[in-house]
């Protein structure tokens, strides 16, 4: 029974994220090449975190 309600709730999640236009699946690749570039031209973690559409979090896990 409880199988039934975790599948129930994983696809309504996943629906409500399609609706709003957010990816459900696994986070993309970061590019740690166009990241270290940025950020050696003196661009602060937070544009280049907003550039690469990532949180701050996101970033310096790369």
């Amino acid at each position: 029974m409880e199988l039934i309600f975790q599948r129930e709730r994983r696809a309504s999640a996943r629906a409500s994220r399609e609706s709003s236009g957010k990816s459900w699946g696994r986070a993309r690749e970061i590019d740690r090449v166009a990241v270290l570039a940025d950020l050696n031209d003196g661009m602060n973690v937070m544009k280049v975190a907003a550039n690469l559409a990532l949180s701050r979090g996101g970033l310096s896990k790369s």
